[in-house]
């Protein structure tokens, strides 16, 4: 995602300014994504609230994150292509192998709120990526070089 996430802020030419995310803004887009990956498991595993409720949870944090710390066009297709790229291979993991399962599957083998934390993950991921690059070019993240 990462190596992607470079490739694609070029595609859509992403505002220079969010190029440079600064270090405390990408620790709490991890933060964020961190804590909506614990409510996912704690909703469903513990509270064993519906369905619904738990995908309408965990979109609205996906959500808060893209809003909060990213808004771009490269941001929003690195999340949209892991919701769908990541729940597929899970599906594919879960439903032909033993490597692990969910214990409350309500799509298939997979939960169906689980493409909204991967579209939360998006936003921490691409500004991590986004900071990493940053510094592998010599320039330090939300400072002025």
């Amino acid at each position: 995602m990462s190596t992607l996430t470079v490739f694609i802020d070029d595609l859509f030419q992403t505002p220079t300014d969010k190029l440079r995310p600064a270090p405390q803004e990408v620790l709490k887009a991890i933060s964020l994504f961190s804590f909506q990956y614990y409510v996912s498991g704690l909703l469903s595993g513990i509270y064993l609230l519906d369905p619904l409720q738990i995908n309408l949870v965990v979109f609205g944090l996906a959500t808060l994150c893209y809003l909060r710390f990213d808004r771009t066009w490269a941001g929003l297709a690195v999340g949209a292509a892991t919701a769908v790229g990541g729940p597929t291979i899970e599906l594919v993991l879960t439903s032909f192998t033993d490597l692990y399962h969910y214990t409350s599957p309500d799509f298939y083998s997979v939960p169906s709120w689980i493409p909204w934390v991967y579209l939360c993950g998006g936003p921490a991921v691409c500004n991590l990526a986004r900071a990493q690059w940053q510094a592998l070019q010599g320039g330090a993240g939300g400072e002025e070089a």
